[in-house]
């Protein structure tokens, strides 16, 4: 929380300094200069940037974000399209959503189901686990029990 706050706090000089920044191409900078900044302080960076992106997200909008980060972005139509849902269900604006509509929702998550073989080499993985664990336990308390 002290992260976000920081670096709220250095957004808001930003635009304290020249109101005018806003929605122009001197924000990306801004954005990006904070951002690195926080990661490369160290600790639970992740953690730390995810929840400052959050709030200077909110501050300068989508178009502050440094076209670099955006651009080669994996599963970018994806995030998009769930950033407009998440708008729609909020306020009722823009692309209409349909939770009942979307795969992600599904408890499969959309992937359908799994085949015959599939099947089994999750189960023989699953099955193989559970007993390199029963064992690992049954030697830790050196009880073993003996099979005849």
């Amino acid at each position: 929380m002290a992260a976000g706050i920081w670096a709220l706090r250095q957004g808001l000089a930003a635009v304290n300094e020249n109101d005018s920044n806003i929605g122009n191409n001197t924000l990306p900078p801004v954005f990006e200069r904070i951002i690195t900044e926080l990661t490369m302080a160290g600790g639970d960076s992740d953690t730390n940037c995810a929840v400052a992106g959050s709030l200077l997200g909110t501050l300068f909008g989508y178009l502050s974000l440094p076209p670099q980060w955006v651009k080669d972005l994996t599963h970018r139509d994806w995030l998009l399209s769930k950033a407009d849902a998440a708008i729609y269900l909020i306020t009722g604006e823009g692309v209409p959503y349909a939770p009942d509509q979307d795969p992600d929702n599904l408890v499969d998550g959309g992937k359908g189901p799994m085949s015959k073989v599939e099947l089994k080499a999750k189960w023989a993985s699953f099955s193989q686990s559970c007993d390199r664990r029963t064992r690992k336990y049954w030697e830790e308390i050196e009880e073993l029990p003996q099979y005849s």
